[in-house]
């Protein structure tokens, strides 16, 4: 690349910071910069020391069920930069934990990203939900969630993986991807999903777990409502040892994949 190429330096920026590919006509020369625009639709790395990125535009926040859960942000682990959310549910009761939400007025599709730590290894006894699309907000104590989840169960031979549960009788549980997809412990995995909320046949939801997809689910219905609030959550009921704690960083809503060698960048 030329150093005096203005448009060739801006496109390589571009790249760099997760901006749109565009196809561009052949007769382009290098002259000056074009406004390629940004894929991200909102964006969350904890770098300002509180969860106020969540809040943004009033569309999101952070929810706790119990008085033995939180939701943190913390120093003492994060992906990039210096601060993490830790989550901590008390596994003291039904459905107790603690999560980060955004909502979401559009059906249109898109990308929902996530890095995740989980500081030891956890015995599951019942579900352990991380990774939520729900038609009610979380801090409705009133209504039941009713949406998509994407669980970890733990294995007799000691491994974690990951599923997805549909909460209606219709689909349940969808069966284990193979190879099974094993989530690490002491070492950051991102879980990146496309999402189409429909009320009908033609939702879909397609999960990445570092960057290799695991489930690609069509024809379905994935939605109640036009709304549709996504959470990155630890919620749980009975799993051992108790409090159960995992961390979450560079969250992502996108109109295209973020991938595990994205940079995440606050519109």
């Amino acid at each position: 690349m030329h150093s005096n190429c203005g448009f060739c330096s801006y496109v390589a920026k571009a790249c760099h910071f997760g901006v749109a590919t565009l196809a561009l006509p052949l007769a382009i020369a290098c002259t000056d910069p074009l406004p390629l625009g940004s894929n991200i639709i909102w964006s969350a790395n904890h770098e300002t020391g509180d969860t106020s990125q969540w809040s943004l535009d009033g569309n999101g926040n952070t929810y706790v069920t119990d008085s033995g859960s939180q939701a943190l942000v913390v120093s003492e682990q994060a992906h990039t930069g210096h601060f993490s959310v830790k989550l901590t549910s008390s596994v003291n009761g039904e459905n107790v934990g603690a999560g980060l939400f955004r909502h979401s007025g559009s059906s249109d599709e898109a990308y929902f990203s996530a890095w995740y730590f989980l500081p030891r290894a956890y015995q599951t006894i019942s579900y352990w939900t991380i990774f939520r699309f729900q038609p009610s907000s979380p801090t409705d104590a009133n209504t039941t969630a009713l949406g998509i989840d994407l669980n970890l169960r733990s294995l007799p031979e000691g491994q974690t993986v990951l599923y997805v549960l549909e909460q209606r009788p219709d689909y349940l549980q969808w069966p284990i991807a193979d190879p099974a997809p094993y989530v690490p412990v002491g070492r950051w995995f991102q879980i990146e999903a496309l999402y189409r909320n429909a009320t009908d046949s033609t939702g879909r939801l397609k999960v990445w777990l570092d960057g290799v997809l695991v489930y690609d689910i069509e024809n379905r219905v994935t939605g109640l409502a036009e709304d549709f609030y996504w959470t990155p959550c630890n919620i749980t009921t009975d799993m051992t040892p108790a409090p159960v704690e995992i961390y979450v960083d560079d969250a992502v809503i996108s109109r295209s994949r973020v991938s595990i060698d994205g940079i995440t960048q606050l519109p």
